[in-house]
Formats: C-alpha cells, structure tokens, sequence
C-alpha cells in the first residue's frame, strides 16, 4: 500500500510592511531619496537636479505655500541653464498640486478673488480656449500644440499667483524675489561665459534666461520694483542692498546691449512721472542718478553704447514686423493658428515691399519680435483683443490697489502697488521687441495686480470693522468703498 506523498510545508517569505514606528519613516524615505537621486543623476545631470530640488522642495509646499511660490520666483530668471529650468518647471507643477490640495480649507478667500476679477479671467479662458481651436485651422497644428503646454501652466500659475500673494507681506516677499532673480541672473550671465554673446568687439549679457532681450526687459521691471522696495523699509543695511541691487541691475541692463531694453527705460520714467504724481521730484531724481550712472557704465563700453543707439540697423525686426501685419490683415479675425507664423512667413517675402533680411524669414523662420504682431498674426484680432483685456484688468487692478492704499494711509504699500504697475508697463513696451507672450515674469508681473487688490481689499474690510466699532461709516475710494457701503 503506497502512501501520499508528504507535502512540504510552503516558505514562509518575510512580509514587507512599512515602518511600524513613525521615527523610522523619515530615515526610510530619505534613503530611498537619495537612492533616487543618485541613479537620476547618474543617468542625466539635469533630470537628477530637478529631482533634487522638487523632493526639498515639497515639503515646504505642504509647510507654507506662499514662502514656496516666493522662493520659486528667482528660478523663472534662470531657464537658460538646463537644470534649473527643469527644477523650475517640476517647482511650478508641484505649486499648482499645492494649491489644489490647500484649495478645501481657503475655498472662501480664493473664491473671493477669483468672484471679484471674473471678467479678468473670462478674458484668460477665451484666451486659451480661442488658441486651443486655433490649431484647428492651422496648417500645422503640431508646431501650436507644441506651445500649449507652456500655455496653459502659465495660465494656472497666473490663478495660483493671483490668489496666493494676497497679504501684504507676501507681496513684499514675492517681489524681494523677483529683484534677487534679477540680480542672480546678472551675476551668472556675467560669470558664465556661456551665457555671453559677442557683438562688435563686445559682449552682451544674456543673463540666466540666455538671451540678452529678455534679460533687459526684467532688469528694467526689477530695478522699479527695488526703488519701491526702499520705501517699505526703514532699515539702512536693507536700503544700501537695495541700492547695490538697482545697480547690478543697471550694469547687466547696459551690458545687455538691448535696443528694447533702452526703450522700456524711457518709457519706465514717463509711466512713473504719471503714476507718481505726488512725487514727481522724486522719480525725476532717481531717474537723473540712475541715467547717470549708466552713463558711466557706457563710457567704458562703446560696443554697447553703439549698438543701443544705432538704430539703422534693426537686425530684420522691421521685415518680421512687416511680414506679420500683411499677415494679419490677410487672416484679420481667426489669424493663421498658433505659432503658425514660421509656416506662412516664406509667402510674404515679397509682398510688404522691399525686404532685406530675406533668409531670417525663409531660412530662420524667426518669431516676429513682437508680442501684439505675434498675437495677431497667429490668432487674430480675437486672441489680440482677449489679451489686451487681460492685461488691461490687472493694470486696472494694480492701480485701484495702490490708490487704496492710498487712502488707508499705508503710503509704502501704495509706493509698492504703484511700482509694481509701472514695472509691468515696462516690460509690456518691451514687448514691442519680444515675443513675449509665454515670458513667465510678465505673467507673474500681471497677477500681482489682482492680488494686491485683494490685499488693499483685506485692508479696507479691517478698517471697516474698525469704524463700525466707533460708529463711523468709512468711505472707500472707488468701486471696493460702493460696494462696502451697500450701494
């Protein structure tokens, strides 16, 4: 008689369960981190980088929201380096993470911002939505699609901006950043010397963002946001850094060597002449010492000083320019389709007249250097229109804000509103030489409009609280004190 065989008992595998006790949690991720890290750097410098900088940098996102979207701010003037733009952008998508998981518990303030600039952001939706159906009709709607990322994580970062930086401190923290980016990017286009170009027995500093134009129009923006930075301190030591900062500021703007640049310098004086009505004395002081001290930055740079002033030769904009506005009148309400210029640019070669720079058009396929030809040229006078109104808005929103401040008596916060309009303006007449309409800083410049309106806004709320308690009625300037009143 056979017997069955025996069976074998099975082998027992040990179970693999996490970490009972919590200490062991943070050990535990922190190898397996660096593990991480070690194999993505290994494989590719720049992915390792990014990887590095968005594991420190979440868990602050979770901490505190607004210092992490304060401390991503310097990045967005280094995206010409590999690394950090690849940091950046991983930094950008975990904000908007942040912003959606911290959305339940600040649902009441982001809905009242967001409630409170509803035409500001219909004008942005139909903005993306208009460009989005634009590649419908495009010949090529691969090179648009190409732009649509891009597009719309600056579209959430604007909302996130918009509705994050709502108090004055962090307003004032959100733009130290912006001039420590500013200045930053200076130092590391003058010390790399990959990020340098030669032109005429000179070199043009192109700055952390790698290319001098750009850089220009951000050192103008921050220099005006530094000098109004000055009157929100009364520390000497943070007004001499302040003071330095201005001119590191205007020595990368000369050594930039940009025409655009030069120009939103100008214009940068005359918008603060205006806005600045009670202290015209002021600006034109600081503008004498500012001129002068590019002057002398100039004399001990020829190359650059021929160059910022010879405007005979325009380096094919002219011809772009041209190309584009026959374009647009051709295509006047839909455009051609996003970034659908460089396809259709070779027909118009011949037909604005007499064009110089004929390879820059046929051969290059440059962009137009324009940001309004370019909108117009791509998505009509539609997605022209939805820009200027969006643009429109937050300049709205930034002088309402100051002239608030104004009247609550804060005179440094009002000086801070009234710099961060001008500042913007500066970059939009820069924009005359750029395409400029997915720069990250232009964005960033235009959501403070909103949200230092909802921090006036929080402002005059207190002090109506503060007068109801005595039996005062408060006036408010503008449409926020008719709607405080009830009327």
């Amino acid at each position: 008689m056979t017997h069955p065989a025996r069976l074998e008992p099975p082998i027992a595998f040990p179970r693999i369960s996490a970490p009972r006790d919590p200490a062991l949690v943070v050990p535990v991720a922190a190898l397996l981190s660096a593990a991480l890290v070690g194999v993505a750097l290994a494989a590719n410098v720049a992915v390792g980088a990014a990887i590095l900088i968005a594991l420190c940098y979440l868990p602050l996102l979770f901490i505190d929201l607004r210092l992490g979207f304060a401390l991503w701010v310097p990045l967005i003037f280094l995206q010409g380096i590999p690394a950090i733009s690849l940091g950046a952008e991983a930094a950008g998508l975990l904000i908007v993470a942040a912003w959606f998981g911290a959305l339940r518990s600040s649902r009441a303030t982001v809905g009242a911002v967001l409630n409170r600039h509803r035409g500001l952001l219909a004008a942005l939706a139909g903005l993306l939505v208009w460009l989005m159906l634009s590649l419908t009709w495009a010949d090529d709607p691969g090179l648009g699609s190409d732009d649509l990322k891009p597009l719309l994580a600056l579209a959430a970062l604007f909302v996130v901006a918009m509705t994050t930086v709502i108090t004055p401190g962090i307003v004032r923290l959100v733009a130290v950043a912006f001039v420590v980016g500013a200045v930053v990017s200076v130092f590391v286009g003058v010390l790399d010397g990959s990020l340098t170009s030669a032109v005429e027995g000179g070199a043009r500093v192109e700055g952390g963002g790698g290319d001098p134009n750009f850089l220009a129009s951000s050192l103008v923006a921050a220099a005006v946001i530094a000098a109004g930075l000055m009157a929100c301190t009364s520390s000497p030591f943070r007004r001499v850094l302040l003071v330095l900062a201005i001119t590191v500021l205007i020595a990368g703007l000369v050594g930039s060597a940009s025409r655009g640049g030069a120009l939103a310098a100008g214009a940068t004086i005359v918008a603060a002449l205006i806005f600045f009505k009670d202290r015209r004395a002021h600006v034109l002081a600081l503008a004498a010492l500012l001129v002068g001290v590019a002057a002398l930055l100039f004399a001990n740079a020829p190359a650059q000083w021929e160059r910022v002033t010879n405007f005979d030769e325009d380096n094919g904009r002219s011809d772009l320019w041209a190309v584009a506005w026959e374009m647009g009148k051709d295509h006047p309400i839909v455009g051609v389709g996003l970034h659908n210029f460089r396809v259709h640019s070779p027909e118009y070669v011949q037909e604005p007249g007499e064009v110089e720079q004929v390879g820059l058009i046929v051969e290059t396929q440059a962009l137009v250097h324009n940001t309004y030809l370019q909108l117009f040229a791509d998505g009509g006078v539609v997605a022209l229109s939805l820009f200027v109104g969006l643009v429109l808005g937050c300049l709205r929103a930034a002088k309402r804000a100051a002239d608030t401040f104004e009247w609550l008596g804060e005179r440094a916060l009002a000086t801070l509103a009234r710099s961060v309009l001008v500042a913007t303006i500066s970059v939009l007449v820069a924009a005359t030489f750029l395409s400029a309409a997915f720069d990250m800083r232009l964005w960033l410049l235009l959501a403070l409009g909103p949200g230092l309106l909802a921090a006036a806004s929080r402002r005059t709320r207190k002090e109506r609280g503060d007068q109801r308690q005595t039996g005062l009625v408060p006036v408010f300037p503008g449409d926020a004190g008719r709607r405080l009143r009830g009327t």
